[in-house]
């Protein structure tokens, strides 16, 4: 979701990745980080405020992606789970729409989730 606090928009993308994933058989994996971040000058009560709502619905949002249906194609999954989260009001419309041009694009090029592989 891009419509969230910025603060918020990854960790839900990981929450919605892992029910995915798991409906399929696969894990998620977490390791440490690679990077070392400067962190800037910011308001540490700002970003409670806005990583409030996370903190407040996170049960609700793991519930209702874990409560998709799995679905032989994973882009189906992806634009399932995102209007379960939009009908129970957890992200905007703007959102579900992204979600599924994204699955569409993807579903142009060809590039099905399970056939694109790392060149590295």
């Amino acid at each position: 979701p891009g419509t969230v606090a910025m603060r918020v928009t990854d960790i839900w993308r990981g929450y919605i990745a892992q029910a995915l994933l798991a409906k399929l058989g696969h894990t998620v994996l977490f390791t440490e980080p690679i990077m070392r971040q400067h962190r800037n000058v910011h308001d540490l009560l700002h970003d409670f405020a806005e990583e409030l709502p996370f903190y407040r619905d996170v049960r609700r949002f793991v519930e209702v992606a874990d409560g998709i249906a799995r679905r032989d194609d994973p882009l189906e999954m992806l634009t399932e789970c995102y209007d379960a989260l939009l009908r129970a009001g957890m992200i905007e419309k703007r959102d579900a729409q992204l979600a599924a041009a994204w699955s569409d694009d993807i579903r142009w090029l060809s590039l099905r989730p399970s056939h694109v592989r790392h060149s590295g």
